[in-house]
């Protein structure tokens, strides 16, 4: 018997080396050079392996080489080079293309990263305690990180040649106790890094010269103890500073010793300013009776940043010493034309600080176009809130008419800031105007009493309308009216994000503008000198849609947009007062409306966040604005919109459709589907709560029970399918909001209930 196992056990070892395996499943460790070896024989036709790889030196015969892995091109896991003293190099890994995560930690004899030349993908990279390691070569075609890279204690390392096409890092760079790292070299390309940045205790490095190109961080710098590190002054350190990111600087050598130091050092106190206007004689020279244009951008290289109009000085942005080109963005005023140059070269220097380039406009279209929009702080109970009323001339034609406001009945005070000229009772006002220019604004401010406890129960939304009746050479105008809701809350965050319009379960219609509202407070004990607000756009928004349609400061703001994508918004010198000592001062917003691009898919989701800064403190990160964007309301033109009708794609799904029985389809949208022949729980025990709920929500029993629960879609599609318990918990979290339906079997018949989820 011993003998015939013996023979088969060879036979089958013999085929298996013939025929050869696909890769093997779950994770990998290899702690010998026989091993590793015997992967390639065991193994020849793996290339993609799914798991992780460990590479640690444990056993007799040493690791020397990595030949035996020489077939694989992608892992999906990771791979860890840990603690291998005799490997060389890492040549033999010249076929791999992709992995998710790298650890290069602690290979003593290892120069560079040759082997590596052919990955193009990778999400993290670390690289840790390897003694001889003298540059990064080996990782030239990497373009990008979409996680972090982690390089330290690597004492050899003398820069970081090998990452010269690396343009962008998905979430942090750390650059740390790295003893003689003499610079940065290798990071020339970086442009952008998602989240932190961090370079400390690098004791050689003498300066950051290389990082001049990089435009942004996500969400804070720091740099500190890097004794030899004197010349911190470069633009994107400065552009940090002035712009008021979260910024560390400290116990790094003289020059660079302190945020205070360098931003004395940065020069950075030259700028560019670019009146936009309409030129009413068309000869090209800003006069004193014509307006400025704030719809309407400039693109300044280098650096690809587009700078805006302002109704203060018609566009200002500030800049290093040097050459720069500003080039007019006609694209996004195609009913304009230039009565001046669209290009412009000019030179900043010591003895010219400050440049001025003029762009005058006229119309290219006559049309009329004016929109409202209403703009506040958080509602407070029981407290004066003021709400900001605002009328933008769109078109181009000037304009005379009315500003109209509806306020809530709900209110139960009025104080007019602004006295309107017009009152209809009981609470519609109107303030007039007169001779409004084009992206000429009319804003106007009035406090009102807001409710509370136990007149008002918290929670509950308080709404108010406006819009625009006016006149102009193409006679009498109405604008679409502006709806805005707001919570009234008691206990709440000064700080926050909202978007208009606010549709039922947060769909959105894609051709229709997101107005964004941008809230801020400073909850300090002393005035904040600048607040900066930084707002990264969702990729499936047109940055050449943006525009910014009011603030709370505009003498003191410059917006500026990095890449289409990167907003930034600078109330330089705004100097907010901190809310003990004045709760109305101390608060401020911004607003601005952009489009979705017009050919996203139907449902696409669009979430927004920003992260706001007082001064030089960690920022405040707002709440995530969501919208799910449609191309209409009623998809299958059925005569209901998707708020009624739970299959807006099938025209024989809605509330007036005939229901058909045990189809597991509610055709007549009632929350459930026609059941025949089996009864409803007669006697059911049981609680289902919260319900709306905004994730998860319970079924709870109040004795043991038997039977089984299913969770259909509005379509009636199962998507759940449980045994049932005294208690139930559903999670609905990673699901889209909208009505989901709990279906309940028991032997005694079954009990249905609607559930919806909202934001």
């Amino acid at each position: 018997m011993k003998l015939r196992q013996l023979l088969l056990f060879s036979f089958l070892s013999f085929v298996n080396i013939v025929v050869g395996q696909d890769c093997p499943q779950g994770d990998l460790t290899f702690s010998t050079q026989n091993e590793i070896d015997d992967f390639l024989i065991t193994y020849p036709n793996c290339s993609e392996f799914q798991g992780n790889i460990v590479i640690e030196q444990g056993g007799v015969v040493p690791i020397t080489s990595l030949s035996g892995l020489q077939n694989i091109t992608s892992i999906d896991g990771s791979l860890s080079l840990s603690s291998n003293p005799n490997l060389i190099d890492l040549s033999d890994l010249n076929n791999l293309t992709s992995v998710a995560r790298i650890w290069i930690n602690n290979n003593s004899n290892l120069i560079d990263l040759s082997g590596l030349d052919n990955l193009t993908s990778v999400s993290t990279l670390w690289i840790n305690n390897n003694s001889n390691l003298i540059d990064l070569s080996g990782l030239d075609n990497l373009t990008s990180i979409d996680g972090s890279i982690w390089i330290d204690e690597n004492n050899s390392l003398i820069n970081l040649s090998g990452l010269e096409n690396i343009t962008t890092i998905g979430n942090s760079l750390t650059i740390t106790d790295n003893s003689n790292l003499i610079n940065l070299s290798g990071l020339d390309n970086l442009s952008s890094i998602g989240d932190y940045l961090t370079i400390t205790n690098n004791e050689a490095l003498t300066n950051l010269s290389v990082l001049n190109g990089l435009n942004s961080v996500g969400i804070s710098v720091r740099i500190s103890d890097n004794s030899m590190l004197e010349d911190c002054s470069i633009i994107s350190i400065c552009n940090f500073i002035w712009n008021g990111d979260s910024i560390e600087v400290f116990d790094n050598g003289p020059g660079c010793y302190s945020v205070e130091e360098v931003a004395f050092n940065c020069e950075l106190i030259s700028r560019i300013i670019h009146p936009i206007f309409y030129d009413l004689n068309e000869n090209g020279i800003l006069e004193e009776d014509e307006p400025f244009y704030s719809n309407a951008s400039v693109t300044i290289e280098p650096g690809n940043l587009l700078s805006f109009g302002n109704p203060i000085n018609g566009g200002i942005n500030y800049q290093d010493f040097g050459d720069y080109t500003i080039t007019y963005n006609s694209s996004s005023t195609p009913d304009w034309e230039l009565t001046t140059g669209s290009s412009y070269d000019v030179t900043l220097s010591e003895t010219n600080p400050a440049d001025t380039i003029y762009f005058g406009l006229k119309p290219a279209n006559i049309f009329s176009n004016t929109e409202a929009a209403i703009a506040s702080t958080t509602f407070r109970c029981n407290e004066s809130q003021t709400l900001n009323l605002q009328a933008e001339n769109t078109g181009t034609t000037f304009l005379n008419g009315t500003l109209w406001l509806e306020v809530d009945p709900n209110v139960i005070s009025t104080e007019f800031i602004d006295t309107p000229d017009t009152i209809v009772a009981p609470n519609l006002y109107g303030w007039h105007f007169n001779d409004l220019f084009p992206s000429g604004l009319v804003h106007k401010q009035i406090s009102l009493g807001m409710p509370g406890p136990p007149d008002l129960e918290i929670g509950t939304g308080l709404n108010f309308q406006s819009y625009v009746t006016y006149t102009d050479t193409n006679g009498d105008q109405t604008s679409d009216t502006f709806d805005y809701s707001q919570i009234i809350d008691c206990a709440y965050d000064p700080n926050d994000k909202l978007v208009n319009p606010v549709y039922p379960m947060n769909y959105a219609l894609i051709g229709e503008p997101l107005t964004y509202t941008i809230r801020f407070q400073n909850t300090g004990n002393a005035e904040a000198f600048d607040v900066v607000i930084q707002d990264t756009l969702n990729a499936n928004l047109d940055p050449s849609t943006f525009r910014v349609i009011a603030s709370s400061h505009d003498q003191v703001l410059s917006t500026e947009l990095r890449d289409d994508q990167y907003l930034s918004f600078n109330f330089i010198d705004i100097f907010l007062p901190d809310s003990t000592t004045t709760f109305e001062g101390s608060q401020g917003y911004v607003m601005y409306s952009i489009q979705a691009y017009d050919n996203i898919p139907e449902l696409t989701e669009i979430t927004n966040t920003a992260g706001i800064y007082f001064d030089f403190n960690p920022p405040i990160i707002t709440n995530t604005t969501e919208n799910t964007m449609v191309y209409s309301f009623d998809v299958d033109e059925d005569g209901f919109d998707i708020f009624e009708d739970c299959d807006d794609l099938n025209e024989t799904v809605n509330p007036d459709a005939t229901e058909i029985p045990n189809n597991g389809i509610d055709e007549d949208c009632d929350g459930e589907d026609m059941l025949v022949g089996v009864d409803e729980l007669a006697d059911f025990k049981g609680v289902i709560f919260p319900n709306p709920t905004s994730g998860e929500f319970k079924i709870v029993f109040s004795d043991e029970i038997e039977g089984e629960l299913i969770l259909r879609n509005y379509t009636g599609k199962a998507i759940l399918t449980k045994l049932l318990q005294e208690e139930n918990r559903i999670d609905l979290n990673k699901l889209p909001n909208g009505l989901y339906i709990a279906e309940i079997k028991t032997v005694d018949g079954i009990w249905i209930e609607r559930v919806t989820k909202v934001f």
